[in-house]
Parts: structure tokens; C-alpha cells; sequence
């Protein structure tokens, strides 16, 4: 007897999930639980979900082929998935451009909306530190830059799930 199965080539982003990325019409292969359960590398994993389909949850960052040959049912399937991170989804409070006096200390916007479970780095820096930088989460005057303006930027760093990332605003020193 053979088998059909749909199959593919799937980029997924880490977290994300392929519902149904192995199928089969018949029923015969309800008991057969085991064959997708592994995929090399951990890059996904799969498992049989309760409409006779299979499910791949990307775990992290590669590609992978999932082959299984089966001499018993007569059926050979593969599907490749390609896994790259998500996108930093945080944003700073405020973008909106700060103008200062030389004396003033505001306080930088704040990086919020991380994923909790981001392991990556916040540093700051500027595109001119004559005019101002951020120190211990103030904006600080750089000396000598009266009059111009300057960007700071919150460099998020690349971890395991989530892209790098940078945010950015203007601060003009009066």
C-alpha cells in the first residue's frame, strides 16, 4: 500500500509552527505515532497532532531536511524547514527628538516591549558624543556641542531567538 503525504519546504521564524506539515488520508496510520519525531539537529521538532497530521515547532536557528522511508507502509517523506529568528518586537517610550539645555539631565526614552524571554544586551551609543550621550539612563551634555544635535541609539544585541536591533532619537543641545 502507499501513502500520500503533502509536504514542502517551510522558512519559519523560532516559535513559529507548521500545522500539518505531514498528512496522510488514511486512517491505518493513526497507529504509527512515532515516525516524525525526530528531526536533525534540533533545529525542529515534530509531533502527530489529533487530525492524523504532524506539527513542526522551529527551535532554533538552521535548516533541516525530515526524511522518513518506511518499508512497512511504502511511503518515503521529506520536508525541508528553514529557521531563522524573530525581529525584536521592542520599541524605546519615546522617539520624539529631546531638545536640552547644557545643564539639563533628562531622562533617556526606555526600551520596552522586550520578549521576556530575551537574553541579548542594551548599549547605548551616539552619533556624536561632543553633543550628548546616555549615562546611567540620563541624557548627558558632551562638552562642547552647543547647538547641535546628536542621535542615541539603543543597540539591542542578536541572542539566540531575536535579531539585533537598534533604536534611535534626536537631542539637540541648546
Amino acid at each position: 500500500r502507499n501513502y500520500e503525504f503533502s509536504t514542502g519546504t517551510f522558512n519559519l521564524k523560532i516559535g513559529d509552527k507548521v500545522n500539518n506539515c505531514f498528512t496522510s488520508p488514511n486512517e491505518d496510520l493513526n497507529k504509527y505515532n512515532d515516525f516524525f519525531t525526530y528531526a536533525p539537529g534540533g533545529v525542529v521538532h515534530i509531533t502527530k497532532d489529533a487530525t492524523n497530521g504532524y506539527v513542526a515547532t522551529a527551535d532554533k536557528v538552521g535548516t533541516t531536511t525530515v526524511t522518513t522511508d518506511n518499508d512497512f507502509l511504502k511511503y518515503s517523506v521529506s520536508a525541508t524547514f528553514n529557521v531563522s529568528r524573530q525581529d525584536q518586537p521592542a520599541t524605546l517610550s519615546s522617539s520624539s527628538p529631546v531638545t536640552m539645555n547644557a545643564w539639563d539631565q533628562p531622562a533617556a526614552p526606555v526600551v520596552q516591549g522586550k520578549p521576556g524571554d530575551y537574553t541579548g544586551t542594551v548599549s547605548w551609543t551616539s552619533s556624536d558624543e561632543t553633543v550628548a550621550k546616555v549615562v546611567n539612563g540620563k541624557i548627558v551634555f558632551g562638552g562642547t556641542g552647543y547647538g547641535k544635535t546628536a542621535t542615541l541609539t539603543a543597540n539591542l544585541s542578536q541572542d539566540d531567538k531575536y535579531n539585533a536591533a537598534k533604536l534611535s532619537f534626536n537631542v539637540t543641545v541648546n
